[in-house]
């Protein structure tokens, strides 16, 4: 029996596919939320002659089967060399447990669907008080506990993760006042990171 999953008012997908013709760079592939959303250009625009980018971001749960059904719509039709995924700060209405159950398999869709792939696991970012970023939401604790989930099964299965949240933590004035989403220089200082940790990458799928 399937697992009952809250969905919440609003869910939403968007899927972005770069130079959609290009064969010979390789191909990275962001799969989060709206916050992958925001840094995403900047990433690609560092990126540009030497990978060809893509971007699936979306409201799903974890555990919610949709999501599955969103990767492979994606993921049947194109080949990545690197996938950065992220999946934490939605589905608060759903307990860690389910978190915890679900990650292995959403994983292992992505290594089944793309083989030749590299996986990068980017932790959730910080959850900050509404108008007052200084202070962290209660939610935030939850953040922590599906990012120590996600990076206890990145460890034991030697998958590298991009320490987003340990980036932002101590930089309140990253965060724009709903507490969640991010301000320009927190977006660059994101893109900045991620790029550096993606380089390397792309030149052992080409050697």
């Amino acid at each position: 029996m399937a697992d009952m999953v809250q969905r919440e008012p609003i869910e939403w997908l968007e899927i972005w596919v770069e130079e959609a013709n290009e064969e010979k760079q390789p191909r990275i592939l962001f799969i989060g939320d709206s916050i992958a959303k925001s840094y995403f250009d900047l990433v690609s625009n560092s990126l540009k002659g030497k990978a060809a980018c893509a971007k699936l971001a979306t409201s799903r749960f974890i555990a919610d089967p949709i999501l599955a059904d969103e990767l492979s719509l994606l993921l049947k039709q194109y080949s990545f060399s690197v996938i950065h995924f992220n999946n934490g700060l939605h589905g608060m209405g759903n307990p860690d447990e389910l978190y915890q159950k679900h990650l292995p398999t959403i994983i292992e869709l992505l290594q089944s669907l793309s083989p030749s792939a590299k996986l990068i696991w980017a932790s959730t970012t910080p959850w900050r008080c509404e108008g007052n970023i200084r202070e962290l939401h209660l939610n935030n604790s939850r953040v922590l506990v599906r990012n120590r989930i996600a990076q206890e099964y990145a460890r034991a299965h030697a998958i590298p993760t991009n320490e987003l949240y340990d980036l932002l933590i101590s930089h309140p004035e990253y965060h724009d006042q709903d507490g969640v989403h991010l301000l320009d220089h927190g977006k660059q200082a994101i893109a900045e990171k991620t790029a550096a940790l993606l380089l390397p990458m792309l030149e052992d799928t080409l050697s």
